[in-house]
Parts: structure tokens; C-alpha cells; sequence
């Protein structure tokens, strides 16, 4: 709210939905398929249908969610959300094949109530990490070599999200740490649980497995904030120590032993 000069942050957010907790909990917004909004609100909703990327100016489509929904309204909530990334690639593939934008290049349904076995492995494997003896230069490397989203800027904290699975895999490939390599594959066993559906267009994404996580290979931002269009307004955010998934996993701790 760029009048006021205030962000919905996480917390606000979560408190918007109490007494609620909608079947599917859709985010027509750029980059909320993360593992830190999943985990905010994994008691908010059931599933969480969201993009690791940036979600085009013009939108979700709704019109075709909508009308799938009204042609079949007894469907479980599990198979509409799959339904709805099926129609979220169908209509990326015909904006593209009319040379159009497309609206999100990267949609996953992601079921909320196995976040916390997610968070738990990610700690597992972050303490995994805080006690390996990877160089500094080469746990950079593999983080930067991990996709990353907001593909079209260098903005900071954006462009420092990057996918769990792929992460994991590169950790499992390239480091020899039996311990860690265990728990990299963990991970990766308990997203593909929590994953219903995924879809992602383009060689530049392909490595959009359904969820990311915070991963800059440099010091963490102390006093996130946010530009409004034209830079005008710099709006605060919550610090990432205060989300409840660094407060449930320790998450930034090992990022600041490597890079703070």
C-alpha cells in the first residue's frame, strides 16, 4: 500500500485468514512459492498453489479456473489443484504460441500440511551443513549454480530465492559427505510428498521443482525492505529471522557461518 506506505507482511497475512482455512489458498503474486510463505500459513489453508517465479502483469487465468471449477464442482480439493496447474500450463503455452507473455511460467500445488516434515528435514540438513567441512568457495559455487528465480533482475533479497530440490540434488552430486548427502535426499523425499503438481515452461526453469528457500551466498539483508515502482517509497519487511520457518529451523544460521 504505496499511499500509506505499509506491506501485508506474512504474519498479517496469516492473521487476515484465521477462522478460516480455505481448501486452496491460490497467490495470483510473484514468487510465493516458497518454502518460507508455505510454512507461515501451514496451518491457513490445506494447499497452497503458488509461483517460485515472477507471475505476469496480466495474471493467473481465472476464467478457465473458474469455469472448470463450475463443469466440475465434486472434485476433491486435491485434484482441482492439480487441474489448475494443468490449466495454469495450458494457458502459458497459448500465450506463447500467440507471442504473448505468459502469465506464470512456474505453478505448483503444494499440500500444507506436510511442511513440517519438510522444515524438519531442511534443519536436519542445515545442521548438516553448519558441521561439513565444504569451502566456503565451493558452497558458493553450488548456490550459485542452483536455480534461481526473478530471472529479469539482480534485485536483492528476489533473486536469492532458489529451488530446494535442485539445491539438494547438486549437494548430493557433488559433495562427499555421506551424512549430508542423506540428508539432501531427505529433503528431496519429503518436497516430492508435499508436491501435488508442478509445472514449469522454458530452459530457463526447468530446474522449478515446486518450492524455494532463501539462499544468498552473501551476508543476509538485516533491514529488508521494499521499493515501490519508481523508487519513490521504501517500505520495511519482516527481518527473515523473524518468520516462523528460520524460527523452526535455524535455516539462517548456517547461512551466516558460511557467509556473514
Amino acid at each position: 500500500d504505496y499511499l500509506h506506505k505499509d506491506v501485508l507482511d506474512l504474519n498479517e497475512f496469516r492473521q487476515s485468514l484465521a477462522g478460516h482455512k480455505p481448501d486452496l489458498l491460490v497467490m495470483d503474486a510473484c514468487e510465493m512459492g516458497a518454502v518460507e510463505v508455505a510454512y507461515q500459513l501451514r496451518d491457513s489453508a490445506k494447499i497452497l498453489v503458488a509461483s517460485e517465479e515472477i507471475v505476469g502483469s496480466k495474471g493467473l487465468p481465472h476464467k478457465d479456473f473458474l469455469g472448470h471449477l463450475i463443469a466440475n464442482p465434486k472434485q476433491t480439493p486435491q485434484q482441482l489443484a492439480k487441474d489448475l496447474i494443468r490449466l495454469s500450463a495450458d494457458d502459458t503455452m497459448n500465450r506463447l504460441d500467440k507471442g504473448k507473455a505468459p502469465a506464470a511460467e512456474q505453478l505448483a500445488a503444494i499440500r500444507l500440511d506436510r511442511m513440517q516434515p519438510l522444515a524438519d528435514s531442511l534443519a536436519e540438513m542445515g545442521r548438516k551443513l553448519a558441521a561439513s567441512s565444504i569451502p566456503r568457495a565451493k558452497l558458493k559455487e553450488l548456490i550459485e549454480e542452483t536455480q534461481h528465480f526473478n530471472l529479469d533482475s539482480d534485485d536483492r533479497p528476489d533473486c536469492d530465492y532458489r529451488d530446494i530440490a535442485h539445491f539438494c540434488r547438486l549437494l548430493s552430486e557433488e559433495v562427499e559427505d555421506s551424512s549430508l548427502q542423506a540428508a539432501a535426499q531427505k529433503v528431496e523425499k519429503t518436497l516430492a510428498a508435499a508436491t501435488l503438481a508442478n509445472h514449469n515452461a522454458g530452459e530457463e526453469l526447468m530446474e522449478g521443482n515446486g518450492l524455494s528457500v532463501y539462499l544468498p551466498s552473501s551476508p543476509i539483508q538485516a533491514a529488508p525492505t521494499m521499493k515501490s515502482p519508481g523508487g519513490k517509497h521504501t517500505l520495511p519487511q519482516l527481518a527473515y529471522q523473524e518468520l516462523d520457518f528460520d524460527r523452526a529451523t535455524g535455516w539462517s544460521q548456517w547461512l551466516e557461518m558460511y557467509f556473514g
